[in-house]
């Protein structure tokens, strides 16, 4: 007997019904368009385990830069941490506080906290927006994990032990294009302008333009640190890589310098003067304008000027340098090494 829900006059047919056998434009149609979607889906799934493979592979990067650099805090992990991984497809957080061991090293693990539908998601717009604390939970099954620990001192964290894989989903197919069109010419790009440009979201907004992609502020600020790194160094080597300078240019320019170190051996207070900007002061000492930076370096230390004013009514820089913070104590090293020089 023809199947009650079938139209009068037609067999029933059987379950995988888009067949040979005549059936009306109707049917026909579903058929055609469940096959596209089967195709779509399928397409879906090869584009998802290539941008699996691309991503890993990011990753895997990722983690060979983590390996080389230490770290003063778990604030600073973090902050670095959330800025580069943001790119990657996945977001990560502190499920607990820091532990210290026995031996006196400090360890601290990143958990990924990329969001999954909760059971509990309701489906009214309006017991969502009630209900909004039910709407995402947080996956506490995914293997991803990194681990810092500190010295036997309990200080500089370094990268000790970690998984990379996830199992789920990292990111959409739009962003994956961003990433994956990073080539070596969007790259030289970066490192052509890195530092000089204003800022990152004018470098970010030039090369999206220049190479008509749609790359990220994360992923260009990823990349421009990555040239600084190339082309400077390690960041924990800069403060002794600006005072091998200095030194040079003492001996072949006659420039001065002072610094001032912690009982860390960080660099915490630095001026610096050159010749010219020497012989400058002493013909226009009548006038000293002192101010510091509103920005800061990325070791947050404001950069302080000091300028005087020549016969032309210019401005002109006659020693600048570096300070841990504004506090009284540091302007008053800053200005007894100034009159120093």
């Amino acid at each position: 007997m023809p199947h009650p829900s079938m139209n009068p006059g037609v067999d029933s047919l059987p379950l995988n019904f888009c067949s040979k056998q005549t059936i009306n434009n109707k049917d026909r149609d579903f058929c055609s368009q469940q096959t596209i979607n089967n195709k779509d889906r399928e397409d879906d799934k090869n584009k998802n385990k290539e941008n699996g493979n691309i991503i890993e592979k990011h990753i895997e990067e990722f983690i060979s830069d983590l390996l080389l650099k230490t770290f003063e805090d778990r604030k600073i992990i973090s902050n670095e941490l959330k800025i580069l991984i943001k790119p990657l497809g996945f977001e990560i957080y502190l499920p607990h506080g820091e532990k210290t061991l026995a031996n006196g090293v400090k360890r601290t693990i990143f958990l990924c906290n990329n969001p999954k539908k909760s059971k509990n998601t309701v489906n009214t717009q309006n017991q969502q927006e009630i209900n909004n604390d039910k709407v995402f939970e947080y996956r506490s099954d995914c293997p991803f994990y990194l681990q810092f620990t500190t010295d036997l001192t309990g200080k500089n964290y370094s990268l000790t032990t970690y998984v990379i894989q996830h199992n789920h989903p990292l990111i959409t197919t739009n962003e994956m294009k961003s990433i994956n069109k990073m080539s070596t010419p969007i790259k030289t790009t970066i490192k052509d302008l890195a530092g000089k440009l204003k800022t990152t979201k004018e470098l970010t907004e030039y090369v999206n333009k220049q190479h008509n992609i749609k790359a990220n502020y994360h992923q260009i600020y990823y990349q421009e640190n990555k040239s600084y790194a190339e082309e400077y160094g390690n960041f924990k080597d800069d403060a002794k890589m600006l005072l091998e300078v200095c030194e040079e240019d003492l001996h072949l320019h006659l420039g001065k310098y002072k610094h001032c170190l912690n009982t860390d051996n960080q660099l915490v207070n630095f001026i610096y003067s050159s010749k010219e900007m020497e012989e400058v002061y002493r013909r226009f000492n009548d006038l000293l304008i002192i101010d510091t930076t509103f920005k800061k370096n990325r070791f947050n230390m404001p950069m302080i000027n000091f300028v005087n004013i020549d016969e032309y009514g210019f401005s002109k820089v006659v020693a600048f340098g570096f300070i841990s913070n504004e506090k009284e104590e540091s302007f008053d090293w800053i200005l007894e090494q100034f009159h120093g020089l």
